[in-house]
């Protein structure tokens, strides 16, 4: 997944550096970072700063953060990286919590098996491709009432 997702990256590692901090109680931040895979040109990180106490910190910006991109171009006869070099990121946009979708899109497939077996009967007297349809209905019914 690493070679995967550096690939489409394109070789280039999203690094966040935490800026120059003018709050004093955030001398000390915990930073967690949780990359997701990159949608065209796009990288999404979820980030959570914490104090030292694991609590939270709010009212945080644009301004409190710096991200840069590392781009290695080349390595030695080891094939150790060479240092790096790195690229500040411009266009940062920062989406609070209560701002972000409630939970990530989801692809989903049906395959309907149309083989001569669907034509049996099933236990309940009910043919085998009919039950199969009423369930692939009732299902899309479910998903479309719970998407909220």
């Amino acid at each position: 997944m690493i070679g995967s997702l550096t690939r489409k990256l394109n070789a280039l590692t999203v690094t966040l550096i935490c800026g120059t901090w003018t709050l004093p109680v955030l001398a000390s931040p915990k930073l967690e970072v949780t990359p997701r895979l990159p949608e065209g040109n796009r990288v999404t990180l979820s980030v959570r700063v914490l104090d030292e106490n694991n609590i939270p910190i709010d009212g945080l910006r644009v301004e409190n953060f710096t991200v840069k991109t590392a781009k290695v171009l080349s390595t030695d006869e080891q094939g150790t990286t060479t240092q790096p070099t790195f690229s500040s990121v411009n266009n940062l946009q920062l989406v609070k919590p209560d701002e972000r979708a409630k939970s990530d899109l989801a692809y989903v497939v049906i395959l309907l098996d149309m083989s001569g077996s669907m034509a049996q009967l099933d236990p309940t007297g009910v043919r085998k491709l009919d039950g199969a349809i009423v369930a692939i209905r009732n299902f899309i019914k479910w998903c479309c009432i719970n998407a909220g």
